[in-house]
């Protein structure tokens, strides 16, 4: 497989069990065939030879969209946490990961385990949920507020009006 940013072929590189692809001659990245990025997303799990690549290798020019080293398909650009710290590509077709340069190193400082992961995505969404629910119920009450003191300008300015609502205009 070549790179998705500089072309250059990947190297693979055993870890434990795994078997990742490495873009040690280019640019940094690295490709996980699908969820074998979450064997090394936590500090605690090993990652030997993948952690400091930025270090060892050099920058590149990265395109705002590449394609799938293994299935040639468009990859997704998406925030691995609710921190919106770090920007990942996924494939949709066949579930692999691509990291840029450095990004292993940062999503591992993120979070220590799975639960703080967790914690932090559950206070994101309570923040995106709680929030704009509490604005809308101070909205509407404030517009309640405005719509009865209207009504009740205009039964000052015309009581006939509301004096008469309700009943038949017809005559008998």
């Amino acid at each position: 497989m070549n790179c998705p940013v500089c072309q250059t072929e990947l190297e693979q590189q055993q870890v434990e069990d795994v078997l990742v692809d490495v873009c040690r001659a280019g640019c940094g990245g690295i490709w996980f065939d699908n969820f074998e990025f979450k064997k090394f997303d936590e500090a605690h799990e090993p990652a030997e030879g993948l952690l400091n690549l930025a270090e060892e290798t050099t920058p590149h020019y990265r395109p705002e969209h590449i394609l799938c080293p293994k299935c040639s398909l468009p990859m997704m650009r998406h925030y691995t946490s609710a921190k919106h710290e770090v920007e990942i590509d996924e494939c949709g077709g066949c579930a692999g990961v691509w990291l840029d340069r450095g990004e292993l190193d940062r999503i591992r400082a993120l979070f220590d385990n799975e639960q703080q992961r967790e914690q932090s995505h559950a206070t994101f969404m309570a923040q995106m949920v709680e929030r704009p629910l509490a604005e809308l119920k101070a909205h509407t009450d404030r517009e309640s507020c405005t719509m009865r003191r209207v009504a009740n300008m205009l039964r000052f300015l015309s009581p006939s009006f509301y004096l008469n609502r309700g009943r038949s205009t017809t005559r008998p």
